[in-house]
């Protein structure tokens, strides 16, 4: 939880700078203006050096032959380089940003789709109680769960959707209002035409 928590808070502070200033602030000049992959770039590069970092520690600290953590934390990168920009972008606070990705991912391991799961795919659903009472989260390939793949399914299919909604926002914040847009053309009209 604090490996994601970590991802989403680095995700929200490199949007930060295109939030702080409003719509059609940005420079005139084209080549000044931010492209979004100058913005997604770095950020997928510094997740997966933390995602590098934060699996070595695990295998070499906690368990060598635990590879369910490495992937849990790599499936973490996903919906900090989908959902995470966008929220940030729509509601302009990282930290409302940060808190509406988390709730958005939690809420899909609800107890009702839980439900749904066990009342049409009962044979699919399947819990371990572990010996101190806690549920175990079964791996993936080794014991499939029809409720784990959903979730999986579901992160991903969102973060999917919102990282192409997050370019398209980020594109918005950074273009020339109509205003401005048409000044700027009239003001080249007008040097072309005194020359």
């Amino acid at each position: 939880m604090c490996f994601s928590l970590g991802c989403a808070i680095l995700a929200a502070y490199s949007f930060q700078r295109d939030v702080r200033r409003p719509n059609g602030a940005t420079a005139p000049d084209a080549s000044k203006r931010p492209t979004w992959w100058e913005r997604i770039l770095p950020l997928g590069l510094a997740l997966f050096v933390a995602f590098v970092a934060f699996s070595t520690l695990s295998l070499v600290v906690n368990d060598s032959r635990d590879f369910v953590t490495p992937m849990l934390a790599f499936m973490v990168l996903v919906p900090a380089l989908g959902i995470v920009p966008y929220m940030v972008l729509v509601t302009r606070k990282p930290l409302a940003g940060v808190i509406f990705s988390m709730t958005l991912v939690g809420s899909l391991k609800t107890p009702i789709g839980a439900m749904i799961i066990h009342t049409f795919f009962p044979s699919h659903f399947q819990q371990s109680i572990d010996t101190d009472g806690s549920l175990i989260m079964p791996t993936p390939w080794a014991h499939p769960n029809l409720l784990i793949w959903w979730i999986y399914t579901s992160v991903a299919a969102l973060s999917v959707l919102f990282y192409f909604l997050g370019a398209r926002r980020f594109r918005a914040i950074h273009e020339l209002p109509p205003n401005k847009s048409l000044q700027a053309t009239a003001a080249a009209s007008s040097v072309l035409t005194e020359t």
